[in-house]
This record gives structure tokens, sequence and C-alpha cells, in this order.
């Protein structure tokens, strides 16, 4: 930070005062009714500002909640769902029951052809 912007803040009216002869505060200059309409349009204009930026806040937090909820309801439907190892155990699971089925059958079939007076 530059040393020259660093105003020592005794009093509001130095701070004024050199904030002016830097150049940064306009006055609206001659006598002081016109100066303190200027200031009033400038502090209704700096009010509604205010205003919409709190509006705009308010909206913010909104999504942002709105976003929490939905990302909460991601995690539970992820939650829900069988992991990699899962669906390979069921995979393997599936194919040794049908092999078994297999198995089964085909000594049904083996057993019945060997019988006697068949």
């Amino acid at each position: 930070m530059n040393s020259e912007n660093i105003v020592p803040f005794h009093h509001a009216d130095d701070l004024t005062e050199t904030s002016r002869r830097r150049g940064r505060v306009t006055t609206g200059g001659g006598d002081s009714t016109s100066g303190s309409g200027e200031m009033e349009q400038r502090l209704t204009r700096l009010e509604v500002l205010a205003e919409h930026t709190q509006e705009d806040v308010r909206e913010i937090k909104n999504d942002q909640r709105t976003i929490r909820e939905l990302l909460t309801d991601i995690r539970v439907e992820i939650a829900r769902r069988p992991t990699t190892s899962g669906l390979w155990t069921m995979v393997a699971t599936v194919a040794a029951v049908a092999f078994a089925v297999i198995a089964i059958f085909i000594g049904v079939l083996t057993y019945l052809q060997a019988m006697p007076g068949t």
C-alpha cells in the first residue's frame, strides 16, 4: 500500500479536507443549499443502492439454501445406490446361482437317462 494514500483520521473535517485536496471529494460548490441538495441526492442514491444490494444478498442466500438442499438430496440418492464392488458382488451371485441351476438341471437329466427302463 502506498503511504501517500494513508490519511491519519483525527476529525471528519480533516478527512474531508484532505480528500478534497486530493480530488476525491466533490461538493456542490457555491452556497450550502446547493451543496446539501446534491448531497441529499447522492445520499438517496446510496440508500437505494443499499436496498438493492440487500435484496440481492437475500436472493443469493435463498439460492444458496436451495442449492444446499439439492446437494443434500443428491447425497442421499448417491448413498442409496450400490457401489461398484456391490454391483460386482451381485453379478457374481447371479452367475453362481445360474451356474448352480444349470448344474442341477444337467444332474437331473443325467439321472433320468441312467434310470433303467426308460
